[in-house]
């Protein structure tokens, strides 16, 4: 009866032990293929909200940063150039950053993430996520017919 409690117990413990490393998301990414994952982000983006196409890049640090290249309206070309993300960094499957308006050039809080197949999802706000607005960003070429930064 001794032994069959001990296996018990050994059973339980396994199965707890597997419960909290699946609950916690297992190794996770190996460190090896983190870096190609991450720079999924690397390109040009188009944000239909403001109409205007966003560089990402990586910097020497592991940051991206993304600013405006292209818009397709005449009144936001004072915005090209501006960088827009900063601090953008790979955590656990998505970035996490800042984003700049670019007019107010007040920061707030943003998490990205892929949404799908040459897509993403920006979730921009300040201190609490319930109190930020999501929106989508899609992967494009730089058109011809937008205006553009001489950069």
């Amino acid at each position: 009866m001794c032994v069959k409690m001990k296996s018990r117990v050994e059973l339980m413990r396994v199965m707890i032990l597997s419960l909290m490393f699946l609950l916690v998301g297992g190794p996770g990414i190996p460190a090896s293929n983190a870096g190609a994952v991450s720079d999924n982000l690397v390109g040009v983006w188009y944000f239909p909200y403001k109409k205007a196409y966003i560089e990402i890049s990586k910097g020497s640090s592991s940051q991206y940063t993304g600013r405006i290249i292209g818009v397709t309206e005449k009144s936001y070309i004072p915005y090209l150039n501006q960088v827009v993300i900063d601090g953008l960094q790979y955590q656990k499957g998505n970035w996490q950053g800042t984003f700049v308006h670019p007019t107010q050039r007040t920061r707030f809080d943003l998490s990205m993430n892929m949404a799908g197949s040459g897509q993403i999802e920006a979730l921009i706000y300040k201190g609490h996520r319930l109190i930020g607005k999501t929106f989508d960003m899609h992967r494009r070429e730089l058109p011809g017919n937008v205006y553009m930064s001489s950069h």
